[in-house]
């Protein structure tokens, strides 16, 4: 392990010589196997000594995860132990099928709480949200730490089915367009890396229940899957957009190609209405004309210093290709790209004010490697809005900014909970918005003038400690991650 610890002590050197702010050796640690929790601790405190902790830079966000991983990798410090609960669990279920043992699921627990937003607003943290093909009202979002959950009438009411699944961290997931039983789930926590994935998941009872397929991953391997997409007229066709390449199956997920090789992304999409144009970007961003068999890097204006791209398209104009960027040195705002010939070249749309930081866009610096989210509208494709902390809006194609939410409600703005991971227009809908991020799922229906919290229902709350009373026994508290 010392070899290790030198190499990123190496790395974290020749970064201060290089950046008068140096990058955050720390982040790239955590996505490593083989990196020892106890060095990455070491390493993150090397990056915060001497300096003012501020909010909205990443420092909170790793205590969260240092607060996670701590007790479950004393004392090897082997980072990879949380995410092999799914291997465990199907050994014991082999276990029990070889002795002859039913297997029940019939113990006496209940959820008591809490559950949805408290007032303040948090739930917990939500990674992605997903339409149903055929009904906009139905739609599925999923939780890091939290598994996989359903509204059938637009947010009002949540209920979960994988609670069983003892994988509940999850990071996409993709219908089948013809019939939408036929589901596929991409594991583990692709933002946060609370948890490795152990590969793609396929259901063909609408989510009741899930098995492997043929794209399955140790914990070792320390694989993420970042967007996961399915074929909108061949639902056999499935790409997984992942840090070790893109994987495709054309066979509904019994097999998988890799056509990139070990090329990282962490973002894909179809061109709308053209499904034979795929667009896929990671710190970098290429192209495929031939529905993903085969990929080209595509040159963009910010050539470096690029920690990680989010993609957006827009049926508004299916030739438009929307790139955020976030910079490798403090996870601030890089910039604003876009693309007017469906992803053949780029220009540089603005690179001011830091969208991605927690005050008013003055500030330096953000959580670009953690909360990075975009989106076009499908009605006029010079509409575009990002998360970062906060949520930004533009009119004329990523030009200009104005933020139109606060984290907790600041400059005049209204509140939605910190840390966006995915953005979503309602199909069809220029006005009607969603957002998944660190405090559950808000929507607008006036293009972000006012946002609701839409998290009732949401058992997703990661609890870090929970203390009973010596002397009530009705009394509790319970300590949650980024809600208090």
């Amino acid at each position: 392990m010392k070899h290790m610890y030198f190499r990123y002590l190496f790395l974290s050197i020749f970064s201060v010589i290089s950046f008068s702010y140096f990058s955050q050796v720390w982040v790239e640690m955590i996505k490593d196997p083989n990196a020892n929790f106890y060095d990455i601790q070491a390493e993150f405190q090397n990056y915060w000594a001497g300096k003012t902790i501020q909010k909205g830079k990443g420092y909170k966000a790793f205590k969260r995860w240092e607060n996670y991983m701590s007790p479950r990798v004393y004392p090897s410090g082997n980072i990879t132990l949380p995410t092999q609960t799914y291997k465990n669990y199907k050994q014991w279920e082999a276990d029990l099928a070889a002795a002859g043992i039913p297997k029940s699921t019939n113990g006496s627990w209940q959820i008591i709480g809490p559950i949805g937003k408290p007032t303040g607003g948090g739930a917990g943290r939500l990674n992605f949200i997903r339409f149903d093909p055929t009904n906009s009202n139905i739609i599925w979002v999923g939780a890091p730490d939290g598994g996989l959950w359903k509204t059938t009438n637009g947010g009002t009411s949540w209920t979960t089915n994988t609670d069983q699944l003892t994988v509940i961290g999850v990071s996409d997931v993709a219908i089948d367009p013809t019939n939408s039983q036929i589901m596929y789930l991409a594991t583990g926590d692709s933002d946060g890396s609370d948890t490795f994935s152990s590969g793609v998941l396929k259901s063909t009872d609408g989510g009741a229940t899930w098995n492997t397929t043929g794209l399955n991953w140790t914990a070792s391997q320390a694989r993420t899957i970042g967007r996961l997409l399915i074929h909108p007229t061949n639902p056999q066709i499935l790409m997984a957009f992942t840090n070790a390449g893109i994987f495709r199956s054309t066979n509904g997920g019994t097999s998988w190609t890799n056509p990139t090789g070990t090329f990282a992304c962490s973002d894909g999409e179809f061109k709308p209405g053209d499904p034979t144009t795929v667009y896929a970007c990671g710190t970098t961003f290429k192209r495929s004309t031939d529905g993903g068999a085969t990929w080209t890097a595509v040159t963009l204006p910010l050539t470096t210093g690029i920690a990680r791209l989010s993609m957006a398209v827009t049926a508004g104009n299916n030739a438009y290709v929307y790139l955020l960027a976030a910079n490798n040195t403090d996870s601030g705002f890089k910039g604003l790209m876009r693309s007017t010939n469906s992803g053949g070249a780029f220009t540089t749309q603005s690179t001011t004010p830091n969208v991605l930081g927690f005050d008013n866009g003055a500030d330096a610096g953000g959580q670009g490697w953690y909360d990075l989210a975009i989106a076009a509208s499908p009605t006029n494709a010079e509409e575009v809005i990002i998360g970062g902390v906060n949520h930004w809006k533009s009119t004329n194609g990523g030009s200009t900014w104005t933020m139109v939410s606060h984290w907790y409600g600041g400059f005049s703005k209204p509140y939605v909970h910190a840390d966006v991971h995915d953005i979503q227009y309602l199909p069809g809908s220029g006005t009607t918005i969603l957002s998944a991020n660190d405090g559950g799922f808000f929507k607008t229906t006036n293009g972000g003038t006012s946002w609701t919290d839409l998290s009732s229902n949401l058992a997703i709350a990661q609890q870090y400690r929970i203390g009973l009373s010596s002397s009530n026994s009705n009394l509790w508290i319970a300590g949650h991650q980024d809600n208090g």
